[in-house]
């Protein structure tokens, strides 16, 4: 299944020369799969990148205003984006991710403490609504 990744909403462009990716201005690119090296899911995680959807690669492919319905669905979607983020990121690089989140020490333990990666997503995502 293909993926889309765009520009997040700061960003002017976005090379990673491993994998050979450029993103510039409006450019919404499809790529088979997103590569998964440390350049590529800090973008992802930090909102350099984002991932897209099939109407705006379409939208961007034939020059057309992008449809409104997508504009709806990008909170769910970029919620989805920082979930996967941190379940592809290492262990170490996960524990990095609670420890810069801003979370107490207390909270980091708990967060860390979870059985599985799916488990202490959603416990970082509970305590995060706990943070805002």
């Amino acid at each position: 299944m293909a993926k889309y990744l765009k520009l997040g909403e700061k960003a002017t462009i976005f090379f990673d020369p491993s994998s050979q990716i450029c993103i510039s201005n409006n450019e919404v690119i499809e790529l088979e799969m997103i590569p998964k090296n440390k350049k590529i899911t800090t973008a992802l995680s930090q909102g350099h990148l984002v991932r897209s959807d099939k109407t705006e690669y379409d939208a961007y492919k034939t020059g057309s205003p992008v449809i409104a319905a997508s504009a709806a669905v990008k909170t769910s979607q970029e919620q989805e984006d920082i979930n996967d983020v941190l379940i592809d990121l290492t262990d170490e690089g996960f524990i990095e991710k609670v420890r810069g989140a801003g979370f107490t020490k207390k909270h980091q333990k708990m967060i860390l403490e979870q059985s599985s990666r799916e488990d202490q997503i959603k416990m970082y995502r509970k305590l995060e609504k706990s943070y805002e």
